[in-house]
């Protein structure tokens, strides 16, 4: 065994071309040798015990210490070559200016035009109306219900076509005004069973030529044809002088000394319950069906419902001698005073078209039959007015404030809204 002991693990590692030399000494330096030789001899076996378990661990050292130098070599080479390989400026530029054409451009949204009309101030805008009205007359009419317990002498008017084309236009107008009004319009039918109440009515009251929601029975005149001509007579408007047609104006006209008081017949036709209804005629009399109140009002609210409505009014659909009137709805306002001693007040204004902001003018002008009706016709609180002579054309537009009802907090408050007239549509 020898004194000094040195051992030199070399590992070679090729790899493009370089060598790495790894070294380790196990074994002590010369002069501390010299002065412990005695000591070396006697400890020969633990020395070599020692230098074969440092052999050992050097060993795996190497081995360990290569294959991190051979991953290094690589990952070495690997970038050399990487690098090595030039990419011209040029092209560099071009791609990276491709890449920027190339890149999404996020569209800009166009900003929404927002409609002024769309307020408080307005039931519908001028384009709804529009559209709605056009959407109406092209609208395709149904009848629904069946025939119950009807005389044989109904039969041949119940089959004229002719009648039931003048039902289906008449069924067309009411329900513009009630578009107009804001109340369900778009799902109303023709009920067969009403429309055979309403000839029946028509019938009758031709008979006895005059109007009567109670007629009696003429001398002679069929026991059944009188009971169910009778119904529908209490049961519908009547109207006289021009048959079906034009007897929806006529109704909502109502301004006549004998209906000022109620407006009975407007309230029916604009009632918000309302969603079918029949037509007869015979003679110069004719008569709808008016007590249905079927429509579903489950999504339906509303503080008040006006004719001419809160918000346009096409001109053409009132004359300036039409009175005006405005149903409550009695489960948001309550009567704080007396009926006589509601007040109204009808003032002329301005609206800029292009903002839809009114301007309300100086003075209010003379309103007559004012009248507050509680009776059921359809909204039972129903404050009538008739202003004198407003001007009925496009553009103009008037200031409604009523006084004397409590709002739904329980504070006496002025119901205010806006009249404004357009051209027929």
């Amino acid at each position: 065994m020898q004194t000094h002991v040195f051992r030199w693990i070399a590992t070679i590692f090729f790899s493009a071309g370089v060598i790495f030399f790894v070294g380790h000494a196990g074994a002590q330096s010369e002069s501390t040798a010299g002065k412990k030789k005695a000591d070396a001899v006697k400890k020969t076996d633990t020395a070599d015990k020692k230098s074969d378990t440092t052999g050992k661990k050097s060993d795996t050292a190497a081995k360990t210490e290569g294959k991190k130098a051979s991953s290094g070599e690589k990952n070495s080479a690997d970038t050399k070559k990487t690098s090595d390989t030039k990419t011209p400026a040029k092209a560099s530029a071009k791609d990276t200016k491709d890449a920027k054409e190339k890149k999404p451009v996020a569209k800009k949204e166009p900003k929404k035009k927002v409609d002024p009309f769309e307020s408080p101030n307005f039931v519908k805008t001028p384009t709804q109306l529009k559209a709605e009205f056009a959407a109406i007359r092209k609208m395709p009419i149904t009848f629904t219900g069946q025939l119950a317990g009807t005389p044989a002498q109904l039969s041949p008017l119940l089959q004229n076509k002719v009648l039931q084309v003048a039902a289906e236009n008449e069924l067309r107008t009411l329900m513009a005004y009630r578009a107009v009004v804001g109340v369900p319009y778009d799902n109303m039918t023709l009920d067969r069973q009403q429309t055979a109440h309403a000839m029946a009515a028509a019938f009758l009251l031709n008979k006895i030529d005059r109007l009567d929601h109670n007629p009696p029975c003429p001398p002679g005149f069929p026991q059944d044809m009188y009971q169910f001509g009778h119904k529908g007579a209490s049961c519908s408007n009547l109207f006289g002088g021009k048959g079906i047609t034009g007897s929806v104006r006529g109704y909502m006209n109502d301004s006549d000394p004998g209906n000022i008081k109620s407006l009975g017949h407007r309230r029916w036709c604009i009632n918000p319950g309302m969603l079918t209804t029949g037509f007869g005629e015979f003679g110069k009399y004719a008569a709808m069906w008016s007590f249905d109140g079927s429509q579903d009002l489950s999504q339906f609210d509303y503080d008040f419902l006006a004719f001419p409505a809160r918000g346009l009014t096409p001109a053409n659909m009132l004359d300036h001698d039409w009175a005006w009137n405005v149903s409550l709805n009695p489960k948001k306002y309550t009567l704080a005073v007396a009926p006589e001693a509601i007040k109204v007040r009808v003032t002329p204004g301005l609206i800029n078209p292009k903002t839809a902001q009114f301007k309300k003018g100086p003075q209010p002008m003379p309103v007559d039959s004012v009248r507050l009706c509680q009776s059921g016709f359809g909204i039972p609180q129903c404050v009538i007015f008739r202003p004198r002579t407003p001007q009925l054309r496009d553009g103009a537009a008037y200031c409604v404030e009523i006084d004397g009802f409590r709002n739904p907090d329980g504070e006496e408050a002025t119901i205010e809204y806006w009249v404004v007239f357009t051209q027929p549509i």
